[in-house]
This record gives structure tokens, C-alpha cells and sequence, in this order.
């Protein structure tokens, strides 16, 4: 997954599958072997340089040079059970909760209409910004990225009736993080379908059922644009004193035949229980507010082995100044992000 501030930019999917074919009808040993096992690899490198401007101290420019990579594995067993592994080539080595797997689940699929999981995957509730967000994002709000109750990846149990209005999620995790106590948490979700838009509901009960996360969306996609628009509310509760946080996320994509320009802008807000802050406590943390917009395209027609990618992300944010909590200080920081991804 994408830390917001290092913003890589995709060498987008590198995947090898293992195929046989064959002229016969009959399905030969080889393809059965490969329908049961695939496995791919996915890695992104970008460039990313960046001007930081705090108040009236002299700006500071720096240039990153970053690269993400995983290895993912698909096994059928038996039909109807799929097993998925995808594994973080670059995770920290030191950590003891083996963070680096991301994924590690069997699914099974009963019928068109229902499939349940078990294992670990990523946890997507928070709206689109959040369900979208994979190791060739760009950009994600600082709260989708530093600011949710949930861990992007953890232990989970979920089942999925898909109907005539859209498909009805309900998930059972127990990992949630900065809140009082973990506990078993059921989370519900409702993607509906309508045809050119894609309505989404979430609601996230956690903290024993004191905090609650509440996500709508509306996802649209037609005639080669396609977007959506969050609105994520979060009231959490913290020793009967609750914190609100809002995040509100824009994005829209166009598909053309030479260009895909790709536009976002997201925004984030704390409202605290007692005294409502104005700004973050220091300028390395985003625990008020904060804003990221994002304007780029990818450039179509070289090859599906080299497609150049270019944007501009601007982040800015309010912070106390020291000693204060009512002054603030607003920090910026533009990058300009060169990237080429490619598919094999």
C-alpha cells in the first residue's frame, strides 16, 4: 500500500500466468495444473520532487526516487474455492505481525449470488478512496491514509449476497487501532448498481458499538468518464468524549485514445469534543485537517510494456504554532511525479 507523501507513480502490473493450450477438446494435464495456480508479480517506481514552504522559513526541496513491489499467488484447489496470497516485497522486515503478507485468504464461491471469505485482506471500508486505494495509487486523503479506525490489512471473515440492487456485505474483524479496546466489529456494506452510477454504503461500528464510521459514496461511469464522491463521517468515542472527523473526496477520470488526464481532490477535518483546535499539532502529523489535490494523465499508445505517467500533487495543511493552540501556520508541499508502468 501507498503512504501519502511519497506519491509512486506505477510501473504498473507485471504479471506472469502460466497458460498451455491446446487444440483438443479434452483438457490436457498441463492446463489442468495452470487453471489451478497463477502467480504474479507487481512492482511501481516513481519520481517524485517535492518543494515543502512552511510560513516565512525558506522552502526545502527534495527529490525521492521510490519503489514498491509485491509477489500475489492464485491457487483452485477444488472448484468453487479460490486461494489468494499477496505478499509485500518491501514490508518491514522487523515486524513481528508478518505485515508483509497483506493477504492471505480462501474464498468460496457457493454461487452467483453468495461467497464467503476467511483469512487476511484488506479491510476497504471508508468509502472508494479507501477501496480503491492499491500499490499504484497516487495520492489518498491523509485520512484515509493516517486518520481511519481500521487497518489496511487484518484477520476477517466476510460473506456477500449479491441482488438485484447490488451486492450486501457483512465483514467480522477484531483488529482496530487507537481506540480504547479491540474487539470482534461488524461491518456492513451495500454497493449498489443503477446503471451509469454506483451508490455505496458503509457503516462501521466499532469501539464496542460507542464509535460508529459511516461512509456514502457515488461512483459513477459513462461514455469514457468515470469518478466518484465521498463523504465519510466519523464519530469516535474516546472516555465518553467524542471526536468527529469528516472526509470529503472527489475524484473523476477521463479514458481517451492518447490521454487518461486523471483529477482529485480530497479534504479532511477534526472537530474535537471540548475545545475544537485549529490546527494539526505539528507538522509532521495530520490529527485536524488537511487537503491533497491531484491533477495527471497517462499517456496511451506506447505499449502495454511502457505507458508513461506525469501529475502535480499539492498537499497543504494548518498547524498550531509552538506553545499556541489557537495560531496557526499553513505548511504546503507540490510534487511534480514522473512515472512508467507497463504489463507483461
Amino acid at each position: 500500500m501507498k503512504i501519502l507523501g511519497f506519491f509512486s507513480v506505477t510501473f504498473f502490473i507485471f504479471s506472469l500466468s502460466f497458460r498451455a493450450f491446446s487444440d483438443h477438446h479434452e483438457t490436457t494435464e498441463t492446463e489442468e495444473v495452470t487453471k489451478k495456480f497463477g502467480l504474479q508479480f507487481d512492482y511501481d517506481v516513481s519520481a517524485n520532487y517535492t518543494d515543502t514552504k512552511q510560513a516565512d522559513m525558506d522552502s526545502v526541496k527534495t527529490t525521492v526516487i521510490s519503489q514498491t513491489g509485491y509477489l500475489g499467488a492464485t491457487f483452485t484447489p477444488v472448484p468453487d474455492i479460490i486461494g489468494t496470497v499477496y505478499f509485500n516485497l518491501f514490508g518491514d522486515s522487523s515486524d513481528n505481525d508478518n505485515k508483509r503478507t497483506e493477504v492471505a485468504m480462501v474464498t468460496y464461491k457457493h454461487s452467483e449470488l453468495f461467497s464467503f471469505s476467511g483469512g487476511k485482506n484488506y479491510l476497504n471500508f471508508g468509502g472508494r478512496d479507501n477501496m480503491n486505494w492499491n500499490y499504484a495509487t497516487i495520492a489518498v486523503s491523509p485520512y484515509t491514509d493516517m486518520m481511519g479506525p481500521f487497518s489496511a490489512s487484518a484477520p476477517m471473515m466476510s460473506g456477500t449476497v449479491a441482488a438485484g440492487i447490488g451486492a450486501f456485505t457483512l465483514m467480522i474483524t477484531d483488529d482496530i487501532k487507537e481506540v480504547e479496546s479491540k474487539q470482534p466489529t461488524a461491518l456492513l456494506e451495500w454497493n449498489g448498481s443503477f446503471g451509469i452510477f454506483q451508490p455505496l454504503l458503509q457503516l462501521a461500528p466499532y469501539n464496542l458499538g460507542r464509535s460508529l464510521q459511516t461512509s456514502l459514496s457515488l461512483g459513477f461511469d459513462s461514455n469514457g468518464y468515470s469518478g466518484y464522491l465521498d463523504v465519510v463521517v466519523d464519530a469516535r468515542d474516546a472516555n465518553d468524549n467524542t471526536t468527529n472527523y469528516t472526509n470529503i473526496v472527489f475524484e473523476l477520470n477521463y479514458s481517451g485514445s492518447s490521454l487518461s488526464p486523471f483529477l482529485k481532490v480530497a479534504t479532511f477535518d477534526t472537530k474535537q469534543p471540548t475545545k475544537d483546535l485549529k490546527g494539526n499539532s505539528s507538522a509532521d502529523k495530520y490529527d485536524d485537517n488537511g487537503m491533497v489535490a491531484l491533477l495527471g494523465t497517462n499517456f496511451n499508445g506506447v505499449s502495454q510494456y511502457f505507458a508513461p505517467y506525469l501529475a502535480v500533487v499539492s498537499q497543504s495543511k494548518k498547524d498550531l504554532k509552538a506553545g499556541s493552540i489557537d495560531d496557526t501556520e499553513t505548511l504546503t508541499m507540490t510534487s511534480l511525479i514522473f512515472g512508467v508502468g507497463g504489463s507483461l
